[in-house]
């Protein structure tokens, strides 16, 4: 993959939906009223570029703490609140202010080879998002400021400094990259010493260099990226080179790491701190529906699927804990929605990013469904006109027709683990599901933050197996309640309602060990109980594809043990097994 094909990481929605998608509360002030003044082109660029009017409270606190010399800013607020435009102003103002200095002492525009800041982002597939922000926001800026990209795949280190030392002079380099590939720029830079391509690291008084860490407390809560950090700025120091710092994150505060460490650095490089936390979520977060469901062991797999046939013309993102779970459900997807006759799952377009994947096919993954497509025709949602048999079909609307082949969703599903989870700004997804609790609860803020960003519409909805006991549970496994054949989950008239009834469990019959649980995720967000409209009986149909799988079997085996091991608070064995479809 190139660096010109990396646009595609920025996507947005491709129609304007029938009702408001912004929140006007989360926009503070209008970028002429921000103090300090922001410059014209600044204003410019995000008005034209970014089609922003306003700037969100973080931006405004970043802007007044952390556009001066000498000062470094700790920023933490919700996911989906700015924070990489956050950072990235301040610092496009500052260079943008030494630059117009130099032309009023020397009559002339900056041509250096400076690298001027550094961007350290925990995962590739950030850098790369971030990369593209700056690279869009520089481009109508003058004195030729630029982004570059290391993130040891694009763009390695050797072909960082090659395009360094081989591109246009201008005003200085910010640089895009991640801890593993930091080490490896900074020997080729040789901090404090001279290169013969005259690219080097640069500070003075009047400009000092900036290091900004995205997501810091992930950065920091792992040894081996903090001390790649740590290298750096000691390195940084006995070179003598003055550094101010930015920490950005969502739950910088859950890390005593971070906070310690950006504390302590910005008393030894004598660089005034300023901490701007924005706590409450509920500006920015005010479209999200943050759900729970509650389901009978052996109804899992089947409340899964069917809850994302509800939605099959949209896009989702399924978090796993653990890459060998993942795997188990991509399998089977595959086959759900490969049934020759009747698929049990309405979307075919089915992508994984996990750990285990190297890093060339997980971005290709990830790409692929960014770029995919969910509207084929015109209009809002690209919704076309039906054809007078189908208008007849009254259920035809759900995607499911009562007689013949369903017609498969023009969706996507995206399996991923929780490297998907931090940072990423997708605009185009309406859905995350989680298919077992999150190891932490940091985990679970940034999952829900890939969708409802800056107000827009979203529903996370966390999936909580149970088993009840024999006098607890209405039926066990399948049982027809009613003298329909099916109950579909598009077949919800009224008459259907009223014969089966509220589907879900309630909370008095859960364990102790569940309801802390569940009191514990309520005090750590707004979350509600989900309401399960009424499902097909499929468990037996899942039991017996899985069984006839001796591959799947396998894996659902393996992934029965991992979701013991990754959420033991939840899962123990007899669950795992039985919501596996394994007993």
């Amino acid at each position: 993959m190139s660096l010109e094909n990396i646009s595609l990481k920025r996507v947005r929605r491709t129609y304007e939906p029938e009702a408001k998608a912004w929140n006007d509360n989360v926009l503070a002030v209008p970028w002429e009223d921000i103090d300090p003044p922001l410059h014209k082109v600044t204003i410019f660029s995000l008005k034209n570029v970014f089609f922003f009017s306003h700037a969100t409270p973080v931006q405004v606190g970043a802007l007044k703490d952390f556009s001066g010399n000498g000062h470094s800013a700790l920023l933490e607020a919700p996911t989906g609140s700015g924070k990489t435009l956050a950072f990235l102003i301040p610092l496009m103002e500052r260079l943008l202010r030494v630059s117009e200095e130099y032309v009023k002492v020397k009559s002339a525009p900056p041509l250096t080879r400076h690298v001027v800041g550094f961007i350290v982002s925990p995962s590739r597939t950030l850098a790369e998002q971030t990369f593209v922000v700056g690279r869009n926001l520089s481009a109508r800026f003058p004195y030729n400021i630029q982004f570059v990209l290391c993130d040891g795949v694009v763009s390695k280190p050797r072909d960082a400094m090659e395009k360094m030392q081989s591109g246009p002079r201008g005003a200085g380099f910010f640089v895009v990259t991640t801890p593993r590939d930091l080490l490896d720029l900074c020997a080729q830079l040789n901090i404090g010493g001279r290169t013969e391509s005259g690219v080097k690291l640069f500070s003075t008084p009047a400009n000092r260099f900036v290091l900004v860490v995205d997501e810091a407390d992930l950065v920091f809560n792992n040894g081996t990226m903090r001390g790649s950090v740590e290298k750096f700025v000691t390195d940084c120091h006995q070179a003598r080179v003055k550094l101010d710092f930015c920490f950005v994150g969502a739950t910088v505060s859950t890390s005593p790491f971070a906070q310690e460490y950006f504390t302590t650095a910005a008393k030894q490089f004598a660089s005034t701190p300023h901490v701007i936390s924005l706590q409450t979520d509920s500006s920015f977060l005010s479209q999200l529906q943050n759900r729970f469901v509650l389901c009978e062991s052996h109804d899992f797999l089947s409340v899964l699927v069917q809850i994302i046939n509800l939605h099959a013309s949209k896009k989702h993102f399924v978090f796993f804990n653990d890459p060998k779970v993942l795997l188990f459900a991509h399998r089977l997807f595959r086959l759900l929605s490969d049934q020759s006759s009747r698929p049990l799952l309405y979307i075919s377009n089915i992508f994984m990013m996990h750990e285990g994947m190297n890093e060339s096919t997980r971005m290709e993954q990830y790409s692929k469904f960014l770029g995919h497509r969910t509207t084929s025709g015109k209009g809002p949602e690209g919704v076309q006109k039906k054809k007078a048999g189908e208008k007849s079909n009254q259920v035809f609307a759900g995607g499911l027709k009562r007689q013949g082949k369903p017609s498969l969703g023009s969706g996507a599903i995206l399996l991923c683990t929780d490297i998907a989870a931090f940072g990423l700004d997708v605009r185009d997804v309406d859905y995350v599901y989680h298919f077992e609790p999150p190891a932490t609860p940091q985990s679970y803020v940034h999952r829900v933050g890939r969708v409802g960003r800056m107000g827009l519409r979203g529903s996370s909805v966390l999936l909580l197996p149970v088993v009840l006991d024999k006098q607890a549970a209405v039926s066990s496994r399948e049982r027809k309640t009613t003298t329909n054949r099916f109950n579909t989950i598009t077949n919800t008239k009224r008459r259907g309602v009223e014969v089966t009834g509220d589907s879900s469990l309630k909370e008095d019959l859960l364990p102790e060990n569940h309801r802390l649980f569940v009191t514990s995720l309520r005090e750590l967000s707004n979350i509600e109980q989900f309401t399960l409209p009424p499902l097909a009986p499929i468990a037996s149909t899942l039991r017996n594809i899985i069984s006839g799988d001796a591959k799947l079997v396998k894996m659902a085996k393996e992934a029965a043990m991992k979701v013991c091991e990754t959420s033991c608070v939840w899962f123990d064995p007899k669950l795992a097994v039985q919501s596996f479809l394994l007993d």
